[in-house]
């Protein structure tokens, strides 16, 4: 099967971090040609070592976020019809904690068009962005095309989703391409319940002590959805369930950074210890240079905040093109 993949990167000390080099070593295993995508200003040392791994490293301003990366990845291929499949990814998780051939093996099996790890149904379904999978059918498509032609810097990460992550899943399914998930997860109603305790919502407080059971004695309320899974992201709140009994290949880093959904993470090391290779070195590293700058004493500077290492979109400009960009290609031989 030949492969190529897209990867978007960012980080605030402007370096390539070893879980990154990991990242890319296991992809290394399942793509024959990486593009390596970042909004940093990279070193000459850590390009040297990205090219060992990757066919190209490109360097961009930083707009756009993960989509606008990918969009200038794709327009730096020029025979994309030679390919049997697109990988798009970023570097918003730790892994692979399993072999990726395993999971293209049984994901080869399943009929559809393009595929996810995991799948969210806040405000819309739609494939998570973090790793993406499209198949040449789909890749020369002009529904595909056009849509990665639209991309444009947005005001917000809000904007971003909804427009992109959630967008392009629904814009392919309108298009009768049909996408599938490899991982779910649908816990018990009671310990579905339980994991919404942390907060709970106006929304739903209201449904569970109000319409829930008032629902048969007013009619109208019957139609007034009970709180779903949307509540709930599984990356965050079934994550050892997920990596012990669905073989979940990422861990998110938002998850051991800031844990937005108070599930325990305190032993997330003994958990990876037991089910998987993975070299908990590189999360222990990475958490601590992100902690040393949430406190403002990291290389960025006495500037450096809460939101150091996450995902950064510091311009509203036009459409990103190469010569705003920095390309390097990995030397033949």
């Amino acid at each position: 099967m030949n492969r190529i993949c897209v990867f978007a990167h960012y980080d605030r000390d402007n370096m390539v971090d070893q879980y990154v080099l990991r990242y890319l070593e296991g992809l290394r295993k399942v793509t024959q040609h990486i593009i390596f995508v970042s909004t940093s200003r990279l070193g000459a040392h850590d390009i040297k070592v990205l090219e060992r791994v990757c066919g190209l490293v490109i360097t961009r301003e930083n707009i756009g976020y993960d989509f606008m990366s990918w969009q200038v990845g794709l327009e730096s291929v020029t025979d994309i019809a030679s390919y049997d499949e697109l990988i798009l990814c970023n570097d918003s998780v730790y892994g692979p904690l399993y072999p990726l051939d395993k999971i293209f093996d049984k994901m080869a099996k399943r009929a559809c068009d393009f595929w996810g790890i995991t799948a969210d149904a806040d405000k819309a379904f739609h494939l998570q962005s973090y790793f993406l999978v499209f198949r040449k059918n789909l890749m020369a498509t002009d529904a595909f095309k056009s849509f990665w032609r639209s991309i444009i810097p947005e005001q917000s990460k809000k904007e971003i989703i909804e427009k992109y992550e959630i967008g392009l899943t629904d814009t392919l399914v309108k298009q009768g391409f049909k996408p599938a998930v490899l991982i779910s997860y649908t816990p018990s109603f009671p310990r579905h319940l339980w994991s919404m305790r942390k907060p709970w919502s106006f929304k739903k407080c209201l449904w569970l002590f109000i319409v829930a059971p008032l629902s048969g004695i007013i009619p109208r309320w019957k139609n007034m959805a009970p709180p779903s899974r949307k509540f709930v992201n599984t990356t965050y709140v079934y994550w050892s369930k997920l990596v012990i009994h669905r073989k979940m290949p990422f861990l998110k880093i938002d998850l051991l950074r800031t844990n937005p959904t108070g599930t325990r993470i305190d032993h997330y090391a003994r958990v990876l210890g037991r089910y998987s290779d993975y070299e908990v070195s590189h999360i222990v590293n990475h958490l601590k240079r992100m902690n040393e700058e949430a406190k403002g004493v990291s290389s960025a500077g006495p500037q450096a905040d809460a939101s150091a290492g996450l995902r950064q979109d510091t311009t509203v400009s036009s459409r990103v093109n190469y010569s705003q960009s920095e390309v390097r290609r990995r030397p033949a031989g």
